[in-house]
């Protein structure tokens, strides 16, 4: 199963997310697998090039193990889109489940 989801943001800083991947897994039906979370790379105005080099830092995938139906967070995990852009924009996350 698969699906994009799309993660608005109004500047820079931490972007949760975590209520979208929780629905996404529930509604996929799966007890147990592997969700494989991939932030789709694609940016455009005057603040790209700083934004590029620190997006450079950063992991564009994620790997979380499905246990029981919901991602097998920690009590306090959640799952967050780090934004580097000075104005707000969307950004594409590809989530894809295997059962």
């Amino acid at each position: 199963m698969q699906t994009v989801l799309t993660i608005r943001s109004s500047g820079p800083g931490l972007h949760e997310f975590t209520s979208e991947v929780v629905r996404f897994v529930r509604e996929a039906g799966a007890g147990q697998g592997l969700l494989t979370l991939f932030v789709q790379h694609t940016t455009e105005g005057a603040d790209d090039m700083p934004a590029h080099i620190k997006a450079s830092l950063n992991a564009v995938s994620l790997s979380i193990p499905v246990t029981g139906g919901h991602p097998a967070l920690g009590q306090w995990q959640g799952i967050y889109l780090f934004g580097h852009r000075r104005r707000a924009h969307s950004r594409r996350v590809v989530a894809h489940l295997s059962a």
